[in-house]
């Protein structure tokens, strides 16, 4: 059996209370977020009204035991006979046959002992279930298997495990096929099955996979998968971070389930009499419900006995149970009936929960009454709430609440007077409008675990290189490109976020199997260093899956060998059959297993448990009104691993006027701040959480309209009008990937209004004047990672990955010019570009740290300018062409005087930023990459005969307010905020006063610490002297992170 639809209606074992009608979140304002999971669990059936005794107390009875009853799959039924001679099933026994413990590895990270229990009395109908985990060491489980299987080799009936290898393998696989594909694929996650080529094959390849430690040799696609694998992580294994996955499993482990109710229970293949009243009322009142509980549900009975029952008959007495029918109800609930719920929810659980004087089933059945005889459409959630205590506190007062479903009962009954009243004083006391505190979080060590990952994350990022995480993601990118499957040509490459994160938990894995005991290496000398001769047990068939996918699969291999050490170490022969089971348990626990999987109650379960992990802030869930966030609570975020670390801007653009500045963050909004205040006094939320990539202005000379242009990793481009209050204008989604670069452009002869772009998707896309519609479209096999517009609106400039620098027409898109950098070292690539204002020069950044100027017209190299210490992110030429502005990840701005580099000869030059010298002053602090220059110098950038050192001899005199910049002067402004990322704000000292400069840090600090929430964020003046004009001192390394940082001239 392949895939089935939940069934609900009670034929088979399901999912019932809170767990399945959803709003879980009420329980937090309990201090509670880990959510019971109840199972009604189908036992059996019972055919005809008659097999049910009447005891006298409405909604309980016995169960005579004849051919009217059947059990269900491998149930064992006992009966007894009661007061009066009559053989009647025993409920009892039937709680206690799952009553069991056993112990399983409910996944590689933990141990889960499950204990069943019940109790003698009538307070339970359920087989309690504790469960208790406990975390496994994976790469010290991988070593001792890995020391098992050596061992193994040794021994003197290693020809009867090398079969029973085999005969284990095809067993398993078997397993899987039959029960443990169809037990977790649903119709819900079909595509997902589908798209990570979940299925038999995945299985095979995992067990084939250390078939060489038994004889039997491997796939060549594996082979050569494995290899790749394992190099790739040689090279980069200090990335890898093994407390990556420990505090993950930590974490979620803190949320799992420690408790759930198993609750035996037999169908009614009919509807009894004594509740044909509820059906009347019900067909008269809410007719389509009717239909729906007629035709998708039906009743059950559980073992529980009531208080009034005799000793002797206790074991024998059955209640029923409504759990399908309450199903269809909440279901069928509308927006402001589910609000009911959800306030009435929150009320139980924050004033009568813990005082233990009402069951919760009182809330359900003060909510069904309500939402069948009131009108609640046109409630507020205030009104709601007002509505729901009043009709609470007046039940209480006459201490008498009737049964939903079944006649004459009183559910309060049971309850003292004491009781009720204390409850009804708690509901008078209740304010709606009150701020309550939650600290569910803590209390778990939730917040422990997660605050720990994140620490632990940003620690390892502070001991890395970003060099080091950019070559390990270029050569994954390169990894994947040579990645053998037979779909190849569906792997999405050059996506630098897929990308990066794919790297990071591709060696994030296999560092945690690896640990301290070098598997690894171990592995390889077991598994891939003999040559054999027996072939695949499969052959050479195997998965189409991703190079992430295989490694995935690999985060297994430690419990896959453990469990097959322990299975194939028998000197007798196994079977080669799989585990059996009885298909109709089987159909019980995947009908629970899709229910559960289902993506409202997944949510539901979601956010009541693991909310903190999935939120960056989880304010809505520590401090909420009773009346706040129904019907669905707060909302809960996709958390991302690099989520804590998004803090500042990725790019910004001063508008045309110079009155403002735009910067678009690492959480896709946009921010326009005004330049004398430095107040935000505009905010955009323009790409979700998709940081923004570039953004421009563009203004059209016949409308008179100033457009605001964006683009962002979502592969969208957003279009704005500024005079209409940065209005959407229009979305554009012509890219299939990330847009890397957009620019507008007048067209040389109309002047129309042109928007250009380009993008991971290897696209360079005009968009023609205001209607947006696509004029031209060029399509290349190489990532496009920048583009410039030359300032007679001609020419478009592009660089991309294969190092490319490619020359357009904007009139019609066809190419001009092509040329490859042939400058810098095969295995670099090209990021930005920007055009010398006379348009005979281009500068373009390379991810070796080098800036390159070319001669437009020749494509010709003009120089190489070597000096930052890591990889140079963002370029701009002056307005004047005399400086060029860089700006990298080791947090320093350069300006480099190039006006009479531009004037000299067209050979090729080498350029480096010169130490700090002075005759005039001294310089308080030797900026650390500027220490590093010499080196870089020496050893980076090795100097040839062909090439000429353009470094200027002269020293940096003292600098008047009317001078310009000296020879390759830095200024050096940083901002270095806790979490290691930067903001960079580069201003023109032509245009500035030093004095201006220094008061402008107070101003620049607090308008950063106020948009940005950066806690240390600070730019340092050294001092009040002539260098603390124009140089800043940086304050914090930022090496430690591979960031994308833009600079924009005013």
């Amino acid at each position: 059996m392949d895939m089935t639809t939940t069934d609900t209606k009670g034929c088979l074992s399901l999912l019932s209370g809170s767990t399945v009608e959803g709003q879980t979140y009420a329980r937090h304002m309990a201090n509670q977020n880990i959510q019971d999971i109840d199972i009604l669990i189908h036992c059996g059936i019972v055919k005809y009204e008659q097999n049910l005794i009447q005891t006298g107390v409405p909604g309980f009875v016995r169960i005579k035991f004849d051919d009217g009853i059947e059990r269900t799959g491998s149930t064992q039924f006992a009966f007894q006979n009661d007061v009066n001679g009559i053989r009647c099933l025993n409920g009892f026994q039937l709680k206690k046959e799952h009553c069991t413990s056993e112990t399983q590895i409910g996944a590689p990270l933990c141990e889960v002992t499950r204990t069943g229990r019940t109790s003698p009395d009538a307070s339970s109908a359920a087989a309690a279930q504790t469960l208790k985990y406990e975390t496994i060491d994976i790469s010290k489980q991988f070593y001792d298997a890995l020391a098992n299987v050596e061992q193994q080799r040794n021994q003197l009936n290693f020809d009867t495990i090398r079969m029973n290898y085999k005969l284990f393998s095809q067993g398993v696989c078997q397993s899987i096929s039959q029960y443990a594909l169809p037990l977790y694929r649903t119709p819900y996650n079909q595509s997902m099955f589908e798209e990570k080529h979940i299925n038999e094959q995945a299985f095979r390849d995992l067990l084939t996979l250390v078939g060489p430690a038994y004889g039997y040799s491997l796939p060549q696609v594996i082979l050569v998968r494995i290899q790749a694998i394992l190099d790739f992580y040689d090279r980069y294994a200090h990335i890898g971070n093994p407390n990556n996955i420990t505090h993950v499993a930590n974490y979620f482990k803190s949320c799992a389930p420690i408790d759930a109710d198993f609750v035996p229970s037999l169908q009614l293949k009919f509807w009894p009499n004594d509740i044909q009243s509820f059906f009347e009322r019900i067909k008269r009142n809410r007719p389509n419900i009717y239909h729906l509980i007629m035709n998708k549900t039906s009743m059950h009975v559980i073992p529980k006995w009531s208080t009034k029952t005799p000793a002797c008959d206790r074991e024998l007495e059955f209640r029923y149970s409504f759990s399908a029918i309450e199903l269809i109800l909440a279901q069928q609930r509308s927006i402001k009936e589910r609000i009911l719920n959800g306030i009435a929810r929150s009320i139980y659980f924050k004033f009568l929960k813990g005082q233990k004087v009402l069951p919760s089933y009182f809330i359900k059945t003060t909510v069904l009454w309500m939402c069948e005889t009131m009108d609640l459409s046109p409630d507020t959630e205030e009104i709601l709430a007002q509505k729901w205590l009043q009709y609470a506190i007046d039940l209480l007062e006459k201490q008498d609440c009737p049964h939903y479903i079944i006649p004459n009962v009183n559910i309060l009954g049971p309850y003292s007077a004491d009781s009720l009243r204390t409850a009804g004083e708690k509901l008078l006391e209740v304010n709606i409008n009150t701020i309550h505190e939650i600290q569910m979080f803590s209390a778990t060590n939730q917040q422990d675990y997660r605050n720990k990952y994140h620490e632990n994350i940003a620690n390892f990022l502070i001991q890395l290189k970003p060099n080091d995480i950019i070559c390990a993601l270029r050569d994954y990118q390169q990894l994947k490109r040579q990645w053998i499957s037979p779909q190849s040509s569906q792997i999405i490459i050059d996506n630098d976020e897929i990308d990066m994160s794919e790297t990071l938990t591709i060696l994030n894995t296999l560092r945690g199997l690896d640990g301290n005991y070098e598997n690894w290496k171990k592995f390889r000398r077991i598994f891939l260093t003999d040559i054999l001769s027996a072939e695949p047990i499969w052959g050479e068939t195997v998965n189409v899956e991703s190079a992430a996918d295989f490694v995935e699969g690999l985060f297994s291999i430690g419990i896959i060998l453990t469990i097959m050490n322990e299975n194939i170490s028998s000197n007798t022969l196994l079977s080669g059959q799989g585990a059996q089971c009885n298909m109709e348990d089987f159909q019980n626990y995947q009908n629970v297993i899709h229910q559960y999987l289902n993506p409202t109650t997944l949510y539901s379960s979601m956010q009541s448990t693991y909310a903190y992990w999935y939120n960056d802030s989880v304010a809505a869930f520590e401090q909420r009104r009773v009346i706040d966030h129904h019907p669905d609570g707060p909302k809960m975020q996709q958390w991302k691993p690099e989520s804590a670390m998004k803090l500042g801007g990725r790019c910004m653009k001063m508008a045309p006027d110079g009155l403002s500045l735009t910067i678009g963050d690492l959480n896709g909004n946009i921010r326009i701040f005004d330049m004398k205040t430095f107040k935000q006094i505009a905010f955009i939320v323009a790409h979700d959480d998709n940081e923004v990539l570039s953004i421009d202005y563009g203004q059209s000379t016949d409308m008179n309209v100033i457009f605001l242009a964006s683009s962002s990793r979502d592969r969208f481009v957003h279009i704005f009008d500024i005079s209409k209050d940065y209005q959407l204008i229009t979305t554009l989604d012509d890219h299939s990937g990330a847009v890397t670069a957009i620019r507008f452009t007048n067209l040389p002869i109309t002047s129309d209004l042109q928007l250009i772009s380009c993008g991971a998707g290897k696209s360079l896309n005009e968009n023609g004047k205001h209607q947006s519609l696509r004029s031209h479209h060029v399509f290349e096999n190489q990532t496009f990672y920048d583009l410039t517009v030359d300032p007679s609106h001609e020419f478009i400039h592009t660089v991309c990955h294969d190092r490319m620098i490619r020359t357009y027409y904007t009139k019609d898109a066809k190419r001009a010019l092509a040329c490859r950098d042939t400058a810098s070292d095969s295995t670099s690539y090209l990021i930005k570009i920007d055009i010398h204002p006379s348009g005979k020069c281009l500068a373009t950044s390379c991810s070796n740290r080098c800036v390159y100027l070319w001669d437009a017209t020749t494509a010709e190299c003009i120089a190489s300018l070597f000096g930052h210490g890591e990889i140079v992110t963002d370029l701009k030429f002056s307005d004047d062409g005399h400086h060029l502005y860089t700006v990298a990840g080791d947090s320093c701005i350069f300006v480099w005087n190039i006006g009479e580099l531009l004037v000299a000869s067209s050979s090729y030059q080498s350029m480096s930023a010169p130490p700090l010298k002075t005759n005039d002053y001294t310089v308080v602090e030797r900026v650390v990459t500027i220490s590093q220059t010499s080196n870089l110098t020496e050893t980076h950038q090795p100097q040839t005969n062909s090439q000429q050192s353009f470094r200027k001899s002269s020293q940096l005199g003292s600098i008047s307010n009317e001078s310009e910049f000296s020879d390759s002067q830095l200024i050096n402004k940083t901002i270095s905020p806790h979490d290691n990322d930067s903001v960079f704000i580069e201003e023109d000292a032509d245009d500035e006063t030093a004095d201006n400069i220094v008061n402008s840090t107070v101003e620049m600090n607090s308008f950063l610490n106020e948009n940005y929430n950066h806690e240390y964020s600070t730019i340092n003046a050294t001092d009040a002297s002539e260098t603390s004009k124009h140089l800043f001192q940086r304050q914090d390394s930022i090496s430690s992170r591979f960031s994308s940082l833009s600079i924009q001239m005013t």
